[in-house]
């Protein structure tokens, strides 16, 4: 087989290697190295390698210089006859045979040349090229030969057979009766075999009318053309292994792929779906770095249901760019031709529920102390009765400081301003929005000061903003009134502490000696001028919600940090516990303020008995616990004391193991009514992920799982088990989505070939893997 002469190749290849560290000593004769099996007998086993008696340790060779040894000599002028382990080295080739004939031509311009004839258990060697065959003819000075009933090896483990092998040049080979696989099993447990073939040396095989053979028995699979990478970066241009899959909404399926390595730091792969309910896609993405600012990725893919005019349409870009003097430009897009499809075609929940579709293009950098961001960008919003609301920047261009100090002052001084053109408008279903346009400037300069005392830190703070909106609303809240202006004061003071803390030690416990636990308070006193043109300011974002108001933050967080040991092997802090309590005491209520304000989860629902605003917003308490740096385990939730009621909790938790990865989490939200038996359950969410390597670099099982328990429905959930052996693999999928746009069970296969990238798949939780280094 392939791998009994590659491997006898490999066994003299290594002998004569140790050889040549060997101290020196006086040439003695060297028997013959012994035959190895043929290619193809799997009950074969290689003859041991006989043990060689050291060679002198030579110094390399100067280009066009040659040595030979061998146990016999003999013949004159013109002829050359060599016999008994022959070891000839011309340059940077090496080769080994038991007879040898060096015979010099002439040729008809009347120059010189050198031709040898080699036979009986030749072994070539140059560089990381190992070859043995039967017989070699080589020209010396052209490099040009031909080996018979030859085998070999390439980097990166590639075996190869052929029945002839004509060397070309130093970086190309043709093959005929040719047979290749990346496995050394002594009967391989995959193997191509081509008519024809073509080797570029760290580059690939190219080979016409290819056949698959699983341990060694013929498959119907043929193909007319084929490429085999052997690079030493693992990254070259060929056809991906495809996957196949069934489904119960699409039909039958098979996905193909082609990965064209562009250079060491730019790709791209074409994809192509075929479904027998569906219909067809086209995928493609692209990807470069340039250096580490410099990136992006394209994915793009395009498909047509069976009997649709046109394609549709879901791109996912995103790229970025240094430029000069600090700058970068940067793309990002998220679109797609309709709901419709991105909810039929996306396995991932996150994207195939998702109702937001952006795009935006910007530019950013520093001028001096000053941050300038130039963005255009766009945004849909779709509503569950399909009605779309679209946000546009046309364009955006912000500057920015961050306070900094004014001389020995203590004060330091920032601001904020933008100025931008705006569109917005709402549609129906099917319908698309009309626009409507208007300017917006704003500036906000402040003034801060950090006092600090023991235990106690104050920061004051002083700003005034000003807006100019180039429209506003009229008496029918449409965008139709006159240009506006929006100004206010807003004054804060920050206060932290003060801290206390106390150390605990406890010698001899398992998880820490020391520990020490802080109390620390805080206060935020906010107040802000009323804003009596409040109701006539068109909304756009979060900047268009100010109202005045008079307001106090209150809370404690309580921590606790343990000395571990740390991966260096040194003591080190670690943040074990982490309790956060905070409320908001509104004096002013008259504009509802605790609905707008963003620090509250559910504040938009925050009235009191009787839908009157409240001075109290939710109590928020966010928990977090740490036992290790792998490991966490955080608690939030918000719990109203006007009706005496949670509104909303959440549990998040992950474990990262080199062997174990588990993300869990729950989510759920209850409406507010005064009366108990009215307030429903808006949302009761479980999430779960995980990956285990059961057996390392052999067997992986990884899953997910969405379930809703207000419908008490698993809304998805998945199962990937991937086996992988020496030179192959196969991996499994089953993913099942039972959801309100889409019901559908779906299984895909897909067989990974060591040296060969496999088609994932392009719309899933698992994307595409094309790297074309996945030799196991």
């Amino acid at each position: 087989m392939v791998l009994a002469r590659a491997l006898g190749v490999l066994s003299l290849v290594a002998a004569t290697t140790a050889l040549a560290q060997e101290p020196k000593s006086s040439p003695s004769p060297v028997p013959a190295p012994t035959a190895t099996p043929s290619v193809g007998d799997a009950a074969a086993t290689p003859s041991p390698t006989p043990t060689p008696v050291p060679l002198i340790e030579e110094p390399p060779l100067a280009p066009g210089e040659l040595k030979i040894r061998a146990n016999r000599q003999e013949g004159g002028e013109g002829k050359l006859h060599y016999e008994g382990f022959v070891d000839l080295r011309f340059g940077q080739l090496r080769i080994q045979a038991d007879r040898l004939d060096m015979i010099d031509e002439t040729k008809p311009d009347g120059a010189s040349a050198q031709r040898i004839e080699a036979s009986g258990n030749v072994v070539f060697m140059s560089g990381t090229e190992r070859i043995s065959g039967e017989t070699l003819r080589l020209d010396l000075d052209t490099g040009k030969g031909l080996f018979t009933k030859a085998s070999g090896y390439l980097q990166p483990d590639v075996l190869f057979e052929a029945e002839s092998i004509e060397r070309v040049d130093a970086d190309t080979y043709r093959l005929k009766g040719a047979k290749f696989t990346a496995c050394t099993q002594p009967n391989p447990r995959w193997m191509f075999k081509a008519h024809s073939a073509t080797v570029e040396i760290d580059k690939k095989i190219k080979a016409t009318l290819v056949g698959l053979s699983i341990k060694g028995v013929p498959t119907p699979i043929l193909i007319p053309y084929f490429q085999f990478p052997i690079s030493p970066d693992q990254r070259a241009t060929g056809i991906l292994t495809p996957r196949y899959g069934s489904s119960t909404f699409k039909g039958r399926e098979i996905g193909a792929g082609f990965f064209w390595a562009m250079g060491r730091s730019m790709d791209q792969t074409f994809y192509y779906d075929w479904f027998t309910e569906y219909g067809i896609g086209f995928g493609h993405e692209f990807r470069y770095i340039r250096d580490i600012g410099s990136r992006g990725t394209f994915r793009s893919y395009f498909t047509r249901p069976t009997g649709a005019p046109s394609f549709a349409y879901d791109l996912d870009w995103s790229a970025s760019r240094a430029l000069p003097h600090r700058f970068k430009a940067t793309l990002s897009a998220n679109f797609y031709s309709d709901l419709a499809s991105r909810q039929n075609l996306q396995d991932s929940l996150d994207y195939s529920s998702t109702r937001t579709r952006r795009g935006a293009v910007g530019l950013q950098g520093s001028l001096g102390p000053a941050f300038v961001r130039l963005v255009a960008d766009t945004s849909d919003f779709f509503f569950f009765d399909d009605s779309i609301q679209r946000r546009r920047h046309l364009p955006q261009i912000q500057v920015s400081q961050s306070p900094k100090k004014i001389g020995r002052t203590g004060i330091a001084f920032g601001y904020q301003a933008s100025a931008e053109r705006l569109a917005q408008g709402n549609a129906g279903s099917g319908e698309s929005p009309v626009l409507q346009q208007y300017s917006r400037l704003d500036v906000a300069p402040e003034l801060t000061r950090t006092i600090s005392v023991p235990f106690l830190q104050l920061t004051p703070k002083a700003l005034v903003r000003y807006t100019r909106y180039g429209s506003s609303l009229d008496e029918n809240l449409e965008l139709n009134g006159p240009p506006l202006d929006r100004q206010f004061f807003e004054g804060s003071m920050d206060v932290r502490g003060p801290k206390l803390f106390k150390v605990f030690r406890l010698p001899g416990d398992v998880y820490s000696e020391k520990f020490k636990h802080t109390f620390e308070p805080e206060f935020l006193y906010t107040y802000r001028s009323k804003v009596l043109v409040f109701n006539s300011l068109p909304s756009f974002d979060f900047g268009d919600q100010y109202t005045g108001t008079n307001q106090l933050l209150y809370g404690v967080t309580n921590r606790i940090y343990a000395k571990r040991m740390g991966p260096a092997g040194k003591l080190e802090t670690h943040e074990l516990f982490t309790w956060r309590l905070s409320q908001t005491y509104y004096v002013d209520i008259g504009q509802n303020q605790g609905q707008f304000d963003p620090n509250y989860y559910s504040a938009t629902f925050a009235r009191g008995p009787g839908g009157a605003p409240s001075h109290k917003s939710p109590i928020q308490s966010s928990l977090s616990i740490r036992p290790t740096l792998r490991s966490s385990v955080i608690y939030s939730t918000e719990y109203n004391p006007n009706f005496k009621q949670f509104t909303s909790s959440s549990v998040n938790m992950y474990i990262n193991q080199p062997r174990l990865a588990l993300q869990a989490g729950w989510a759920r939200g209850v409406n507010l009514t005064e009366v108990a038996e009215n307030r429903t359950t808006l949302y009761n969410t479980f999430r779960g992920s995980g990956k285990i390597v059961v057996w390392p670099e052999r067997l992986t099982v990884e899953g997910s799982l969405t379930y809703d328990a207000l419908q008490k429905t698993i809304l998805q959930s998945t199962a990937r088990i991937r086996y992988g052996i020496q030179c192959c693999g196969f991996a499994v999928e089953r993913v099942n989505f039972d959801t309100r746009y889409r019901q559908e069970s779906k299984t895909t296969f897909q067989i990974e070939l060591a040296g060969i990238g496999s088609v994932g798949n392009f719309l899933g939780d698992n994307p595409a893997n094309h790297s074309n280094a996945g030799r196991k």
